[in-house]
């Protein structure tokens, strides 16, 4: 693919995403499907959701498209992990866009979430990370763990959807970043997709942020989450020092939702209960500016833990060192900003 077919798909994925994103949020309204605000919520008025659904279709077709490429020319090497990423991404989407629709039992969408992680972690290449003498990455131990990783990963991609803009700006964050550390890697197959999701983000985003018009719902999150995990695994199997890095890119969400989630499991609260009690929720409120929040932490993405995956990328130091180095005044932001603390009546 020419830089000039490139910039033109790109360009086409965030207009098509944008207009799409546009004709969900007019279905919506039709059929009623808002998220109230609530005592439980960061938003004041009904909002329309799901308009993720439309990054899932652009992005589906962008891998099709490309898979379909590779078949006539007998070659399958380059696009035949991604489709499995795909394809396991758009079960997900599924389940979200029925729960959009109504709701879903906790168990099933736990279900199909584990469901999502033994597939990837038994159709992709598998890789080797130790961690203090610990095999992650295979035998039965790395398969269990990596299920769950990816699993816990779906759901907290989910928890941190609750503020305009920040599942947009952290999905276009990392995959720009899988994007760069592709390049680098020498996996040109993984650069354009990595970007024409970011590209697709981009056309949504026009609709959720600054001030939302449109939220990215169940199919939306379930969607990129899965998507961010099978990326992290294919990009593993390039170069391992790859997961560490992509972790590092996911840190200001995995820290915020993993400590919010601790205290939670500390006090005995259901997992599943509506709650906006993460770091980033207090942030909102404290500083009365969901905008402020998301930039901020943009800010943060591209500042500290940018540089901090390519530390880890290049194998400077150990990749699990690196992480808890970058990781470390993110949990100290979390504890300023009270993660999980339960609110005040």
């Amino acid at each position: 693919m020419s830089l000039t077919e490139m910039v033109a798909g790109l360009l086409a994925s965030f207009i098509l995403t944008a207009l799409l994103t546009g004709l969900i949020r007019f279905y919506a309204l039709r059929r009623g499907l808002l998220d109230a605000p609530g005592a439980r919520s960061s938003h004041s008025v009904p909002t329309p959701r799901g308009g993720g659904l439309a990054v899932a279709i652009v992005a589906l077709g962008w891998i099709l498209l490309h898979w379909l490429s590779d078949v006539a020319v007998s070659d399958l090497s380059g696009a035949s992990n991604l489709v499995v990423v795909y394809v396991v991404a758009a079960l997900v989407a599924a389940v979200g866009f029925w729960d959009d629709h109504g709701h879903v039992r906790s168990g099933v969408r736990l279900f199909v979430h584990l469901l999502a992680g033994v597939i990837l972690v038994a159709l992709l290449p598998r890789f080797q990370i130790t961690f203090l003498n610990l095999d992650i990455g295979s035998g039965t131990f790395g398969f269990i763990v990596l299920t769950l990783v990816v699993a816990w990963y779906i759901n907290l991609f989910n928890f941190m959807d609750g503020i305009d803009g920040i599942a947009a700006f952290e999905a276009m964050f990392v995959f720009g970043g899988y994007a760069w550390l592709a390049y680098w890697f020498g996996a040109p197959q993984l650069v354009s997709s990595a970007l024409c999701v970011l590209a697709s983000v981009a056309g949504f985003a026009l609709w959720n942020f600054p001030r939302a018009r449109i939220f990215m719902g169940d199919v939306g999150s379930g969607f990129l989450g899965t998507l961010i995990m099978g990326f992290l695994f294919v990009l593993s199997g390039i170069e391992k020092n790859l997961f560490w890095a992509g972790l590092l890119l996911s840190g200001v969400f995995i820290v915020d939702a993993t400590l919010t989630l601790l205290h939670r499991l500390c006090r005995g609260e259901a997992l599943y209960k509506a709650h906006r009690t993460h770091a980033y929720q207090y942030a909102a409120r404290r500083y009365h500016s969901h905008a402020l929040v998301t930039l901020t932490l943009m800010v943060i993405n591209l500042l500290w833990l940018l540089p901090m995956a390519w530390v880890a990328a290049t194998g400077l130091l150990p990749g699990w060192v690196v992480l808890l180095i970058g990781y470390a005044p993110l949990v100290l932001l979390a504890a300023v900003f009270h993660a999980g603390r339960a609110e005040r009546a």
